[in-house]
């Protein structure tokens, strides 16, 4: 996913009043970017969830 695109679905997203909670971006390098929004949950780690392919959006 291209850069625009990617800030295209926030802006859609926020100006829906759709609350993000999370957002994950794997690169093409293999790093990933994890931001979670919920303050109440501040456990860093993401055992639960070990799909990264299945909801980490690729980008370039």
């Amino acid at each position: 996913m291209h850069k625009a695109e990617l800030l295209q679905q926030v802006i859609n997203a926020l100006s829906n009043n759709l609350d993000v909670a999370k957002v994950k971006i794997t690169y093409s390098n293999g790093e990933k970017l994890k931001i979670a929004f919920d303050e109440a949950e501040e456990d860093d780690d993401d055992d639960d969830d070990d799909d990264d392919d299945d909801d980490a959006e690729k980008t370039e």
